[in-house]
């Protein structure tokens, strides 16, 4: 991404969302951190770019502004790191983007589908999963779809158990969050992952391990502020 181009969107992104009264930040690209600058691409170092560190120092300094909610989104296999701000609400479903048009939508926290983050999660049914985890244990069926190289839609389910862990508390930007640390292990016939949620008091996910896909692996998401 040049940063010349990155600078217009921003202030082009700025103007609009002044004008209709949304969130008025920055958020560095989804797509960047978890691809390369070319698509398909994978970043190679373990280390995030300067770059993408650089403008999440631009987020956080004007979240501290506005107090508006913002993500912080890593993807462990590479360690690329973006931010993201809430764009859109439909019902209990929230919006997050980076500036690039790259997206997280989630369900009270739990991760419902991307774009922009190649190969997608088109979308995914996580009902059980939110139920499970009000309860603090239980069964859950979660079922994510996405599309294969002829643009099929491929439907997987898991069967998935949500486990308390227990208390712990969990540091964002130097503040410690007194937290319920439960885990989220899924399985079908051809894979496994364990997902971990962190949720205080109020049922709100602080942090979280989501697995998006066999590609794209697992992402540790993160409300920079509520």
């Amino acid at each position: 991404m040049r940063w010349m181009t990155s600078l217009w969107v921003v202030a082009a992104w700025i103007v609009l969302v002044a004008c209709n009264d949304a969130p008025v930040t920055s958020a560095s690209s989804f797509a960047a951190a978890v691809r390369g600058p070319t698509p398909g691409a994978l970043i190679r170092s373990n280390e995030p770019d300067a770059g993408l560190l650089a403008s999440i120092g631009t987020l956080e300094a004007q979240i501290d502004i506005t107090r508006r909610p913002a993500l912080r989104v890593t993807r462990e296999t590479t360690g690329g790191l973006a931010g993201a701000v809430p764009i859109q609400r439909n019902g209990p479903y929230q919006t997050w983007a980076g500036i690039d048009g790259a997206t997280l939508t989630t369900l009270r926290g739990v991760v419902t589908a991307s774009r922009g983050i190649a190969p997608d999660l088109l979308r995914a049914d996580v009902a059980d999963v939110v139920a499970a985890l009000d309860s603090e244990g239980g069964r859950a069926v979660r079922t994510h779809i996405y599309l294969d190289g002829l643009d099929q839609e491929v439907v997987r389910r898991f069967d998935c158990s949500v486990e308390k862990v227990g208390p712990v508390d969990v540091e964002l930007e130097g503040i410690l969050y007194p937290t319920t640390h439960l885990t989220e292990s899924c399985h079908n016939a051809e894979m496994r992952f364990t997902n971990e949620y962190w949720r205080d008091t109020d049922g709100v996910i602080l942090s979280s391990r989501q697995w998006l896909g066999p590609a794209n692996g697992t992402f540790r998401i993160e409300r920079i502020i509520d």
